[in-house]
């Protein structure tokens, strides 16, 4: 026999773990990375790693820096364990006060981070981009403490009033890791990294962590994929982003974006493009630029027979999760390299713009065609969002054809086909034809079927 109090630790213990002691866990690992990384570089320096310098933004001496570091992570490991076992004590003055210097310390983070990004000239203290940014990461274990104490019950259910963990968490998970993935993006390239190099790998573990959460915090219980469903979206992942001949691929706008940069420095329609404008200045810039073009493609996707055979492939999913945001006919793919990548070749746009267009594109489009539970709330009206996106692939045309733009969303508030009923949800996915063909092979020949408009 085990008393009440015995059964209420288990369950605390049990519960606690899924929610905050993974982003405990997560965030000591980040910040215990970056004092590794350091530390090697001090005493057994490797070419594969940033340089010294570059992990340090202080003037502390590395002695008394690395002494501080190691405190601190000695104290997030032994918070992150108290809190999966259970034992740690919650209180709501102290979260109150962690909530407050929490906020002020991450304002303070990002300012430094938006300092850097904007000001040319600004003091190497705000360049350095390894220190910002796992300034960020300390800030967030703070931010993470303070939840944890103002709003965690021993069962982990209500977060205050209404609030479950996983309702906090659903609006967290989107900005965190696209925050986490642009910061990683500037890491790498200050860190030496090639373009190419920057933005595929915080794109790649971006999508594997998206897929990891949609698995354990679903949207939808019924779109789950099946086998058949995996192995389809694998082959079109493969297919039309990988071995796709690559000219059309963004790898190869990437690296064909070197050349052409330095040919057209001195032509007249260079000019057209801000080159001297700081590299996130003009990142933003091809986001809003690749998706007014875009619009108005998709929306012609959608009104227009042939492209609407092309476009109907990306459509003909029943469920939404991460792997079919790549479900493109190859022809269609062809069309979106002529708009999002062409003109800016030719404008001789610097490969490091490409890139960081690219990693915010792939990353929001992951985000959008996933099963992962999601609150975007004021996002809603700035980027595309998997919220108004799930309308779009409604079953019904007339209810899908909103929400067209891709990373953001603004052209459909200008144009007037935003759309998000709040007192229902998008649960009818796919396209009005049941007997669609869901293969791969299929779907390179359907659109030139013969059918009925």
């Amino acid at each position: 026999m085990t008393d009440d109090s015995d059964t209420s630790r288990r369950i605390e213990r049990g519960t606690a773990f899924p929610a905050y002691s993974v982003l405990f866990w997560l965030l000591s690992l980040l910040f215990a990375l970056r004092v590794l990384g350091q530390a090697i570089q001090s005493w057994f320096p490797q070419p594969f790693l940033p340089a010294f310098q570059q992990f340090q933004g202080s003037s502390l001496v590395y002695p008394l820096l690395l002494s501080v570091q190691l405190v601190i992570l000695g104290l997030m490991l032994r918070t992150s364990w108290r809190a999966q076992t259970g034992t740690f004590v919650k209180s709501h003055r102290s979260g109150r006060i962690w909530l407050w210097f929490g906020s002020a310390y991450m304002a303070g983070s990002l300012l430094r981070i938006g300092v850097g990004l904007t000001i040319s000239d600004a003091a190497p203290w705000f360049r350095t981009w390894i220190p910002a940014f796992f300034h960020v990461v300390l800030a967030g274990f703070v931010l993470t403490l303070a939840a944890y104490h103002r709003r965690g019950d021993r069962a982990g259910s209500l977060l205050g009033e209404g609030w479950s963990m996983v309702q906090v968490m659903s609006r967290v998970w989107y900005p965190a890791v696209l925050a986490i993935s642009t910061a990683a993006f500037f890491v790498l390239l200050a860190a030496g990294a090639s373009p190419l190099l920057a933005a595929y790998v915080p794109i790649i573990v971006a999508g594997i962590t998206i897929v990891a959460l949609e698995i354990y915090f679903p949207e939808n219980i019924e779109w789950r994929p099946s086998l058949a469903h995996v192995k389809a979206d694998t082959a079109f992942m493969a297919v039309i982003q990988v071995l796709m001949p690559r000219l059309l691929a963004p790898a190869a706008a990437i690296l064909l974006a070197g050349w052409t940069h330095e040919q057209a420095k001195s032509a007249w329609w260079s000019q057209v493009w801000p080159h001297d404008w700081p590299l996130a200045a003009q990142i933003v810039t091809m986001v809003l630029a690749v998706d007014l073009m875009r619009y108005w493609l998709h929306r012609a996707a959608h009104h227009y027979i042939p492209l609407w055979r092309l476009h109907e492939v990306h459509h003909s999913p029943d469920i939404l999760y991460t792997l079919n945001v790549a479900r493109f006919h190859p022809f269609e793919k062809v069309l979106h390299f002529i708009f999002d990548s062409v003109p800016f070749l030719l404008l001789g746009v610097a490969p490091q713009v490409i890139a960081g267009y690219f990693l915010l594109y792939s990353v929001n489009g992951f985000f959008q065609h996933s099963n992962l539970k999601l609150d975007y709330g004021w996002l809603n009206y700035v980027v595309g969002s998997a919220e108004t996106h799930r309308w779009h692939h409604a079953r019904d045309p007339k209810t899908a054809s909103c929400n067209f733009g891709n990373t953001t969303i603004v052209w459909d508030l200008l144009f007037g086909t935003w759309s998000l009923p709040r007192r229902i949800k998008a649960d009818e996915i796919g396209i009005m034809d049941r007997h669609y063909p869901k293969g791969f092979w299929a779907q390179m020949a359907v659109p030139f079927r013969r059918r009925d408009a």
